[in-house]
């Protein structure tokens, strides 16, 4: 698995793409290129009434201008090293589609931007989208740097037997145990056992009791999956709970840098209203995120 095509986005005007930058050029293989896009986009300039089409037009080139001369700030403190990076300025609000046909087309191995977050239940910031449907891996990077030496949590589905999951939890490994070489990072694993909150309301069943049903229908399957990757004991995490309460606690206990996780996605207005568990954990986690798409 290389990292030699990386697009970064910068979609929001107050961004400093500096750490963002940053771990791209850390994750990148020797010889890759960063394609750094910059989307910019006005609507009030062109509703004022006051200009004419060809004025519009040069007020537009002049946002684009000074968007670019920002971005040229921005970026060269890093252009001295083997990796080449390219910069674009691009006249757009809809930078989540545009994102995601720029790596329907040009086939990124990586898209890294910075983390906007929002809680409300019908607005769906260019970070969702991504993680519903972009093609390549969505690196979501909080706005601090990376902790010497850090600790990577991969979140696994054991129990779901579904060939498309167990798929994409060997993905989420790799992509897991790449960033782990790359950081000289330690790695774990952790897979939550969903509990119904009806059932242990009643008391019908206790937390101990649902593990045992694990363990009993996916230890053997558990410990093949942990063989494969060579993780110590110490190092796996299985949990009862619900995930994207579990998930969060458990890289916060570990003082994970990176939560790496899949993300398959649910299409319908029940995907906006309950949202996928990668979006859920998202909206509380304070660490880096990498979503893997199965």
């Amino acid at each position: 698995m290389k990292y030699a095509k990386i697009l970064l986005v910068a979609d929001q005007p107050e961004d400093k793409i500096d750490i963002a930058l940053q771990h791209a050029l850390r994750m990148a293989e020797p010889g890759a290129k960063i394609h750094v896009y910059s989307f910019v986009y006005d609507a009030f300039v062109g509703k004022l009434g006051y200009f004419e089409d060809a004025e519009v037009e040069n007020l537009r080139l002049d946002i684009i201008a000074g968007r670019c001369e920002w971005l040229a700030e921005q970026v060269a403190p890093y252009q001295d090293g083997d990796i080449k990076i390219i910069q674009e300025v691009v006249w757009s609000d809809r930078v989540g589609e545009a994102v995601i046909k720029l790596c329907d087309d040009k086939r990124f191995d990586l898209v890294i931007k910075t983390g906007h977050r929002t809680e409300r239940l019908w607005y769906r910031p260019t970070d969702w989208q991504l993680l519903d449907r972009c093609s390549a891996p969505v690196y979501i990077a909080a706005q601090k740097k990376w902790k010497p030496s850090p600790t990577i949590l991969a979140t696994v589905d054991i129990a779901n037997r579904n060939p498309v999951q167990k798929k994409l939890n060997h993905k989420v490994m790799r992509h897991a145990l790449h960033m782990a070489e790359h950081l000289d990072a330690s790695l774990h694993l952790c897979h939550i056992v969903e509990v119904s909150k009806v059932l242990k309301d009643l008391d019908i069943m206790s937390n101990a009791q649902y593990m045992q049903h694990f363990n009993k229908r996916h230890g053997k399957t558990l410990q093949s999956f942990v063989d494969k990757y060579a993780l110590p004991e110490k190092c796996v995490h299985i949990h009862t709970g619900q995930a994207h309460r579990k998930i969060p606690s458990i890289a916060n206990s570990l003082h994970a840098s990176l939560v790496v996780m899949g993300s398959s996605g649910r299409p319908g207005i029940l995907n906006r209203i309950i949202g996928t568990t990668a979006e859920q954990v998202l909206s509380v986690l304070r660490t880096d995120v990498l979503s893997v798409r199965a």
